[in-house]
């Protein structure tokens, strides 16, 4: 049986408003999103599709990939865009960037917590092992520069899948762009394998 049919898991998706709309719209949004149960079987099911690809062979949601390296960077979700708007005043851009950082985590969470009842619980990929490098500036894996480049470093929950390692975490390039839920997938914990020499 699938990963996304082993998700049980019947979330109120009620509150979650679609991600990009003025935040207007949001005046009765819970503080707290909740997670929509189906586009975390969405996401399930394309984590199963991207860990039945080659590395050579990007699919649709790609950002990143290294045929040589053998990694693939996967945008899950993608929140609003917070320059599409014109904004009234600084708590109207607060309102609408706590509830599109809101709506990641929920999906962030609820998809952490479906990967771990199917495969059981993750080990932690840490990147700080790669600090004393770019404090001199020093070369860095192409997996680890292009985790960089879509704005995130540091530790995310990770499953070894058959020699594959499947991780999944959250990323913003600066303040003002989209923030996503990416799925990291290499052949080795990057962590451990790929420590600069």
């Amino acid at each position: 049986m699938g990963l996304a049919s082993q998700i049980m898991t019947a979330s109120d998706s009620t509150g979650v408003a679609p991600s990009g709309e003025n935040c207007d719209r949001y005046t009765h949004v819970r503080a707290v999103p909740t997670p929509d149960s189906l586009l975390t079987a969405e996401h399930l099911a394309n984590i199963e599709e991207l860990l039945g690809r080659p590395f050579a062979e990007p699919s649709d949601g790609v950002f990143a990939h290294g045929a040589n390296e053998r990694f693939t960077i996967r945008a899950l979700r993608v929140s609003g865009d917070f320059r599409k708007h014109e904004w009234e005043d600084e708590q109207e851009f607060d309102g609408y960037c706590d509830h599109e950082i809101g709506v990641i985590e929920a999906d962030y969470n609820a998809l952490v917590a479906a990967l771990a009842r199917q495969w059981g619980p993750p080990i932690t990929v840490d990147m700080a092992v790669f600090v004393p490098v770019l404090s001199v500036g020093g070369p860095l894996p192409t997996v680890v520069d292009a985790l960089v480049d879509a704005g995130f470093f540091g530790s995310f929950p990770a499953w070894n899948r058959g020699g594959k390692w499947l991780g999944i975490a959250r990323s913003q390039v600066d303040e003002e762009s989209p923030h996503r839920l990416i799925a990291i997938l290499t052949d080795g914990r990057i962590d451990e394998e790929h420590e600069p020499g």
